[in-house]
């Protein structure tokens, strides 16, 4: 009896030394600027979501993820994506489809995700029904990537067609190239550059009113 009652106060000891000589965990604290700002600079891309679908696919459910015998299946789409980029050549048929191809190498198709889809709210991954206004909006778009002809003037054609711009919210989601960005901070200032069109947004903290 003696023996087991030593034997639990040395056990006790020897986990309180142990746990004396452990370095003691301090919160995280994210890293700051000089003047005090959450710092957020530094590149930020995007390539590696390219695959990932912006809706989920409705079979999916609100799965977040995928399973491991969908992540195969995505993982040979990607080796047979790999094969197409190493053709030496490719057809001379007009092209269809996006105003991209071909060839296939000339776009990025980022790496195979785990993840169902980059829409995480609602649950279900999909987007929420659209207004009659903005399907209004969207019969009336022309633009070279599902038209080649048709267009009087350059004017008909949209922002991205000209190369002024994708937006905002366009420039940060990953596409088929140039998917940098990068974020700079001043004191009062945040300046968004993006890769595509090689945009840049400088954004005031001050609450002025938008130009």
């Amino acid at each position: 009896m003696r023996r087991i009652a030593f034997a639990i106060v040395l056990a006790s000891a020897v986990g309180a030394a142990v746990a004396a000589q452990q370095p003691a965990k301090t919160p995280y604290s994210p890293p700051k600027t000089a003047w005090g700002d959450p710092d957020l600079q530094g590149i930020w891309p995007s390539t590696d979501m390219v695959g990932v679908p912006f809706e989920r696919p409705a079979n999916l459910g609100e799965r977040n993820e995928v399973t491991q015998e969908e992540f195969d299946a995505r993982l040979k789409q990607q080796s047979q994506r790999i094969a197409a980029d190493a053709e030496e050549t490719v057809s001379t048929a007009p092209r269809q489809g996006d105003g991209t191809g071909p060839p296939s190498h000339w776009l990025e198709w980022g790496k195979a995700s785990h993840q169902a889809s980059l829409i995480v709210e609602p649950a279900n991954g999909r987007l929420p029904d659209t207004t009659p206004e903005a399907q209004r909006r969207a019969a009336s778009l022309k633009n070279t990537y599902v038209q080649f002809d048709g267009f009087a003037d350059p004017t008909e054609l949209g922002p991205y067609d000209r190369c002024i711009s994708r937006g905002p919210l366009g420039s940060i989601f990953p596409v088929i190239y140039n998917n940098g960005n990068q974020i700079f901070q001043f004191p009062g200032y945040v300046v968004i550059r993006y890769e595509m069109i090689h945009e840049v947004r400088v954004v005031p903290l001050d609450g002025s009113a938008h130009v």
